[in-house]
């Protein structure tokens, strides 16, 4: 007589290494985010550009008039106005001088307009936005 043969576990074949490994697999599915940190202002936004060039756009090498060459969208900002808001660009304009460009003794000479800095670095919000949520807190 058998010690084992009572116990019904031992009735069964015995599980190799290879047997008991299941592959499991599994897809995972995300959502591409194509929203940016500035889209909270949406289309339906009033926008106001301010443009900022420079003070003055006469060469300081040869004395003549500069011609400007592009202008770069700097930040944009939330501008808050009782029920409304609206969204401000702020361009930096650039100029550069025809005469110097041409002229090998000469180096190009170009000149930009500063927007001023913003309350918050990397924030749309204006001070008219954070005296509105200062206010109300």
């Amino acid at each position: 007589m058998s010690l084992f043969e009572d116990d019904p576990s031992f009735n069964e074949p015995e599980h190799t290494g290879e047997q008991s490994q299941q592959t499991i697999s599994y897809t995972v599915v995300r959502k591409v985010q194509k929203k940016k940190r500035n889209d909270s202002l949406h289309d339906g936004t009033e926008i106001e550009a301010v443009h900022h060039h420079p003070e003055n756009t006469i060469c300081d090498c040869c004395q003549g008039q500069m011609n400007e060459i592009g202008s770069t969208v700097v930040r944009e900002e939330a501008e808050f106005i009782p029920a409304r808001i609206k969204k401000v660009q702020h361009f930096e304009h650039a100029f550069e001088c025809k005469n110097c460009k041409g002229d090998a003794f000469h180096q190009a000479q170009i000149k930009r307009g500063k927007a001023p800095q913003a309350p918050i670095q990397r924030s749309i919000a204006s001070p008219s936005v954070l005296a509105k949520a200062i206010y109300d807190h």
